[in-house]
């Protein structure tokens, strides 16, 4: 079993979620719905690679820092 760090936001009345290892996203009314959609996303992203693969998709994560920054946009 492997943990994959998810981002969630509303847009409008629908949850997305986006994983930014994977860039695999789904979609769903609640959050509970969308975690479980991206959930059956990312086995069906996941289940014709090998473990290879796999691992070196896995290699890569680690604990997620997100951060928000500004910026000035100059018009």
């Amino acid at each position: 079993m492997k943990d994959f760090a998810v981002l969630i936001r509303k847009e409008g009345n629908t949850y997305v979620s986006l994983c930014p290892v994977t860039l695999v996203s789904s979609y769903g009314e609640t959050e509970e719905e969308v975690i479980e959609h991206h959930k059956e996303a990312m086995e069906l992203f996941l289940e014709d690679m090998s473990e290879a693969e796999i691992q070196e998709i896995t290699a890569f994560m680690s604990p997620v820092n997100i951060s928000s920054v500004q910026i000035s946009l100059a018009r």
